[in-house]
């Protein structure tokens, strides 16, 4: 028990393990009981079970665990609610539940407190009073996206990424559009399974034709924002929120075979066959161009008509090349194109790259040898002396991927530099890697999460099962 002059405050600290998250971290609590008031409010942190200590409420020390910085903010808190009821005793009066609040809210969310003190906002920005909020009326939605996006990852030392905001955005999106489906607003008791699970899994299914997939994003957004109400907002959220859940079902995704990956490497884009296409594609971007400037009402875009002898076609054709050798890099190292962009060559040694992942900080092994399909070695080789990376930054890859599609005929997906990172995870199993290995190659922590990077080659499947049938053996 914390003592305050002559007014005790009791501070306790409570690790909530029937909040588990998937990962098996557990919310810390913190439960401040002062003259006749209990508020509970989440630290904003977390910890494995095995690491609690239950008798001096710390995270013990595990390397890697970030017990420092946890334990420090644990005991800024009990200092932030002791400081503000010192100070109101002080001054002989009452410590209001709000104040005390406000101070321990600079130390959870000190970015949320320091854009907007509670002390000199405005009375129109208030508490919100809705669940979802409208774009006239702000509701406690909007306020968790904003702690969200304030967020910074102890492990990256980055801020949430601009598409998990925009996530969380398009999910309020489609539970603004459900409440004027069901012509009511969404409120917090509503948040059990018959009066909001279920007809809004019939909405999202039945009604738009949503796949199954697209719920489960849904309902994680919504989990999260609603454990971030009851265990920090202390609002009154009904308890069978706890029983939602995101389903998930797999489906194929989209990755190159090694035929179509080999025949991307083979383009020669100086062939005389291959320049009516890329013709083409020159004459639809000097259209695009046009268009651009036309729809901004600035000075028309003039051009002659668009040659191969044209002074820009050669321009056009070197980025289509060069947005060819960058997807391969993605291909080849199995790299996402944000850290594609930004990978050295000096990374490899030893006919290995050890690189980490700009996303999640994980630490891949990536192979760094030419074979058959994936010759990274000699895509490095050919950008040598030219500059630190590994192949140069390419601005508009994607759109340069589509004229590539084009020219190898490749019509059965939307080629984007997303696909090679499932391309080489998806050759490489059917080549006979080891689950594991490739994991380690790309960087993946579960294997949940790295089978959404798992393509199917139909072909390759069904020669797999041709080598394992008895009877094709015996043929």
């Amino acid at each position: 028990m914390h003592y305050s002059g002559s007014r005790p405050v009791k501070i306790t600290r409570q690790l909530r393990e029937d909040l588990l998250n998937q990962n098996g971290y557990a919310p810390i609590q913190v439960t401040i009981c002062w003259q006749g008031h209990r508020k509970r409010v989440s630290s904003g942190e977390v910890c494995r079970p095995a690491h609690w200590n239950p008798e001096s409420r710390e995270v013990n020390f595990v390397r890697g665990n970030f017990s420092a910085d946890i334990n420090k903010r644990l005991a800024d808190i009990n200092y932030a609610a002791v400081s503000a009821l010192n100070l109101a005793s002080t001054e002989r009066r009452l410590l209001p539940a709000e104040e005390l609040l406000a101070a321990v809210n600079g130390i959870v969310r000190p970015a949320a407190a320091v854009a907007a003190p509670v002390a000199e906002q405005p009375a129109a920005a208030g508490t919100p009073t809705r669940m979802i909020g409208t774009p006239e009326a702000r509701g406690w939605y909007d306020e968790w996206v904003e702690e969200q996006a304030a967020k910074m990852s102890k492990k990256t030392k980055r801020l949430t990424s601009k598409n998990t905001i925009r996530a969380y955005r398009s999910t309020q999106h489609r539970l603004q559009a459900y409440e004027e489906y069901r012509q009511a607003p969404l409120q917090f008791a509503d948040m059990t399974l018959t009066s909001f699970y279920q007809p809004f899994c019939a909405y999202v299914l039945d009604h738009l034709g949503k796949e199954l997939n697209t719920f489960g994003k849904y309902m994680s957004h919504l989990n999260t924002f609603l454990r971030w109400c009851d265990i920090e907002q202390d609002l009154p959220v009904h308890r069978h929120y706890r029983k939602f859940t995101a389903p998930e079902e797999y489906i194929g995704v989209d990755a190159l075979s090694d035929a179509e990956l080999l025949a991307i490497a083979a383009l020669r884009f100086r062939d005389p066959e291959l320049q009516p296409l890329l013709l083409e594609g020159y004459a639809a971007q000097c259209q695009a161009q046009a268009d651009f400037f036309r729809k901004r009402g600035k000075q028309q875009y003039t051009t002659s008509s668009p040659s191969v002898e044209s002074p820009g076609f050669a321009l056009f054709v070197q980025r289509i090349e060069l947005a060819r050798d960058k997807f391969l890099q993605c291909c080849y190292l199995g790299v996402s194109i944000s850290d594609a962009d930004t990978m050295p060559r000096t990374t490899a040694r030893n006919q290995v790259i050890e690189w980490r992942r700009g996303k999640s900080g994980n630490a891949c092994y990536i192979p760094y040898f030419d074979d058959d399909i994936f010759k990274p070695v000699a895509l490095a080789a050919k950008y040598a002396g030219q500059t630190p990376l590994f192949v140069p930054c390419c601005y508009d890859v994607n759109e340069m991927l589509k004229v590539i599609a084009r020219l190898i005929d490749l019509t059965r997906l939307n080629l984007s530099t997303k696909i090679g990172r499932k391309t080489f995870v998806t050759i490489k199993l059917f080549q006979g890697v080891p689950q594991r290995m490739v994991m380690m190659a790309t960087g993946h922590s579960t294997e949940a999460s790295f089978n959404r990077y798992v393509g199917v080659d139909l072909l390759k499947l069904l020669e797999q099962f041709k080598r394992h049938s008895p009877a094709q053996k015996a043929a």
